[in-house]
């Protein structure tokens, strides 16, 4: 889930929010501020803004509970790669009990990539979570001792 594209992480971030959205010819913006009759809206792809439009002409792109769900996961593997410690700190807090399988070797390569103890304990420990959660031994000795919600380090 690693993107070149920085834009990446803001565009998934607008669609979970609500903030991106079509207008009738078709082309996606971001919309600024959602207050009043009109929003100021800038061209997804550019960052160009492009005056006020009418909420009416806009339409909203809809997502239920699991594409919510999806993104928020999404979001926070993309901050797994970010050169900020404290964002993929707070990365791997987020992904504590919401790794499924599809997840989990991204996850095992981003461990032993990762260069911050505290990212690394709680990537660890989320996988072994889902471990757990899919019956394996080896989830449950991986969390012994550790489900104390405050890390040993604090």
């Amino acid at each position: 889930m690693q993107s070149d594209d920085e834009r990446a992480r803001d565009w998934l971030q607008a669609l979970l929010d609500g903030r991106l959205q079509r207008t009738e010819d078709g082309r996606f913006v971001l919309v600024l501020e959602n207050r009043g009759r009109d929003w100021p809206v800038a061209d997804v792809l550019t960052g160009e803004a492009l005056g006020e439009m009418s909420r009416r002409d806009l339409e909203r792109i809809g997502i239920n509970n699991n594409l919510r769900n999806q993104l928020r996961s999404a979001i926070a593997v993309v901050d797994l790669y970010s050169p900020n410690v404290e964002r993929r700190r707070t990365s791997a807090e987020r992904l504590l009990g919401e790794v499924d399988g599809e997840l989990v070797p991204t996850l095992d390569d981003l461990i032993e990539q990762e260069e911050d103890e505290q990212v690394r304990y709680r990537l660890t420990q989320a996988v072994a979570i889902y471990r757990a959660e899919a019956g394996e031994m080896a989830g449950v000795e991986a969390l012994d001792g550790s489900l104390h919600p405050a890390p040993a380090w604090r």
